[in-house]
Parts: C-alpha cells; sequence; structure tokens
C-alpha cells in the first residue's frame, strides 16, 4: 500500500469507530479501498456505487442525507484508477 492508502486508512482509524455510520460514493478503486478499510475497522457504512464515468447521482444522496444519521461521507475526489 502507497501513501495515498496509508493516508486513507489513517483518516478511517483515528476518525471513525463501530459507532459511527458512514456514507462511501464508490466510483472506482480509490471507493472501493474506503470500503474495505471500514471493512478492517469494523466501521458501519452504507455504499453508493457510482458507475464508471457517470455523476454522483445528487438527488439519491440528498434522500440518503435526509433520512440518516451519517457522522461521515467518504469520498474520492477524483478516481484516477480509472
Amino acid at each position: 500500500m502507497g501513501s495515498g492508502t496509508a493516508a486513507m486508512d489513517a483518516a478511517v482509524l483515528n476518525c471513525l469507530d463501530n459507532t459511527d455510520k458512514v456514507i462511501i460514493m464508490n466510483g472506482g478503486a480509490f471507493g472501493q479501498r474506503w470500503c474495505d478499510l471500514c471493512d478492517v475497522h469494523a466501521v458501519p457504512y452504507n455504499e453508493v456505487k457510482v458507475p464508471l464515468g457517470e455523476d454522483i447521482d445528487l438527488n439519491l444522496l440528498s434522500d440518503l442525507l435526509l433520512k440518516n444519521q451519517y457522522t461521515a461521507l467518504l469520498i474520492n475526489a477524483h478516481e484516477t484508477s480509472t
């Protein structure tokens, strides 16, 4: 794992725990890495898959945020892996 993954891991490990509820926007390899890190550290999350090359469905995200009490949103600003 490189420094990017180490930074992501540090963010999950130091900022979240099993009492949190996280929403992850998964648009590829780095989005999946957020999911994997939450699995490793037993942080509960809901995953929203974003199809390759498509934008985040802001209406869906808004609905999820209104209906649930999330403590964090994990998203990769640019899915360079794709």
